[in-house]
């Protein structure tokens, strides 16, 4: 049995053969296993091996192998689809350029600099404010970013939406510009794709996606600063703002306790 204490003990784990941008390759790039510690990964027990620390990559690898991943008796939520068509491809990446670097890398640019009025500010500002602007408009003719289906386009933007009003706008846009849920909603086909990402209408689809996407967590982890308290209370506005989309905190200690996870204060220091 493999036991890790961090990260270092996962890359260390045994011969890193990886290959490829954003991958961690042993001798390839260099720190691997001191500096190149990021997550997630995809590490493969048998060969000991971290197969891919880039996310695009391993969300490709994850649905070319899905039907032997999920086995018998598993439940197919996408009817046989494939996140990845052919035909769909090219606008997937399409969707994707815009995606990137215009949410998930501008929200970053606003964090870094301390100064709101600094161009890097300025510039990661504007990225996130086209973004949302784009991905608004297109949802206003599609359910999904790519037609009537989940694709991959949904899969690499949702940690980043799903996360944006409690997360992002409140600690790296200092609370400025649009927000997917707010009294006026500027961005109606956003909130509602959100909505049914997290509500339905594909039940065991919208089921796993909340129950699993632990929104309380991850704003005590970026608001580790602030008293539990502090952060739960950010996390319950920004849940009743947009409808209680996400579990509240209640269901999420009843999850935790069924699954045999501690609580998130033992995970950030905080105890109140």
């Amino acid at each position: 049995m493999l036991r890790f204490t961090g990260m270092a003990d996962v890359y260390n784990a045994g011969p890193c053969t990886a290959t490829g941008p954003g991958e961690a390759s042993r001798g390839v790039v260099g720190g691997y296993g001191t500096e190149q510690l990021t997550v997630p990964v995809l590490f493969d027990v048998a060969s000991r091996t971290v197969v891919s620390n880039d996310p695009a990559q391993m969300l490709l690898m994850l649905d070319f192998w899905a039907d032997r991943l999920r086995g018998p008796g598993g439940v197919d939520v996408l009817g046989g689809r494939s996140l990845y068509p052919e035909a769909l491809r090219d606008e997937i990446e399409m969707v994707n350029a815009t995606v990137y670097p215009g949410v998930n890398n501008g929200v970053y640019c606003c964090w870094f600099t301390k100064d709101e009025h600094s161009p890097a500010f300025q510039e990661g500002f504007g990225l996130v404010q086209r973004a949302l602007t784009w991905l608004n408009a297109r949802l206003a003719e599609k359910t999904y970013l790519c037609g009537d289906h989940v694709s991959l386009a949904d899969v690499r933007a949702f940690p980043h939406l799903y996360r944006f009003d409690c997360i992002y706008y409140q600690l790296m846009l200092r609370e400025k510009g649009l927000r997917i849920f707010s009294g006026d909603e500027p961005l109606p086909h956003l909130a509602r794709w959100l909505r049914d990402t997290m509500l339905g209408p594909g039940a065991e689809h919208s089921a796993a996606v909340r129950e699993s996407c632990d929104l309380q967590v991850a704003t005590r982890f970026y608001f580790s600063s602030l008293p539990s308290e502090e952060a739960d209370a950010l996390y319950d506005r920004r849940n009743a703002e947009a409808s209680g989309i996400f579990p509240s905190r209640e269901e999420w200690v009843a999850k935790r306790q069924k699954e045999g996870f501690i609580e998130p204060e033992q995970v950030t220091g905080h105890n109140g």
